[in-house]
């Protein structure tokens, strides 16, 4: 519901376009998830001692944490001037809205059903068809077809969330702190992305922005597949006798 929450958002904003009522009615939203919270019902739960800083969970995840860095850096480097870029391509403030409608429109309905499979499966799938689709950025020349490029996005984001999630709610005890780390690894990423997008984009324009996320983002993927062939070296009958 992340997704559809996003995708709202933005059909919103594109709607009304006019940045003061953006910011009021974003207030309002606010105010009334605020006045609903109040009602929650009280959640029974365990708690886990770990420490401040938890660098053996970091160590121990760190096949996904690395990739996923590398990637969501690539990712907000392109959203941080992709409104710019749709804008160069023809795209009304309601046709910005629309794009990003669906993008996120379309990871809510995938995620739905991505939840059986194999999780490392579909975190290793995520990397690489982020990579295509940040290179695929490169090809259209108006922003009509930048709709399919839409379409891989959101599977790419819905495979490599639920992949990532599921992979560390899976092989950890520490739930909290593992997906904890998984959103400081988001806003990690939110922090390098828009001085290394701004210098990109100043300097050598939008188009070699994509190809350094898709770059930096096919690192991610080929660190993970390193990873993924050591576990299985390791998982051999003769590498443990």
């Amino acid at each position: 519901y992340e997704s559809m929450g996003w995708a709202v958002g933005y059909l919103l904003a594109g709607a009304v376009a006019v940045y003061s009522n953006i910011f009021l009615l974003s207030g309002l939203i606010f105010l009334a998830c605020f006045a609903m919270s109040l009602k929650l019902p009280p959640v029974a739960s365990s708690r886990m001692r770990t420490s401040l800083l938890p660098f053996a969970v970091i160590k121990k995840n760190a096949d996904i944490y690395v990739p996923f860095l590398l990637r969501d850096t690539g990712a907000y480097c392109a959203w941080t001037f992709f409104p710019l870029y749709l804008i160069g391509l023809g795209a009304d403030s309601v046709w910005v809205g629309i794009l990003y409608f669906m993008n996120n429109g379309t990871q809510f309905l995938m995620k739905q059903y991505a939840d059986g499979y194999d999780y490392g499966r579909l975190f290793t799938v995520g990397l690489l068809s982020s990579a295509v689709a940040f290179y695929s950025y490169n090809i259209p020349a108006t922003y009509l077809q930048v709709i399919p490029v839409q379409l891989l996005v959101a599977f790419a984001w819905t495979t490599l969330s639920v992949g990532a999630m599921g992979l560390l709610t899976e092989r950890n005890q520490e739930k909290a702190t593992v997906i904890g780390l998984f959103s400081s690894t988001r806003g990690f990423a939110q922090i390098l992305a828009p001085l290394i997008g701004g210098v990109i984009t100043q300097y050598w324009g939008f188009r070699a922005l994509m190809v350094f996320s898709g770059s930096i983002t096919a690192a991610g993927f080929a660190i993970r597949l390193a990873s993924e062939k050591k576990a299985a070296f390791r998982r051999l009958p003769s590498a443990s006798a």
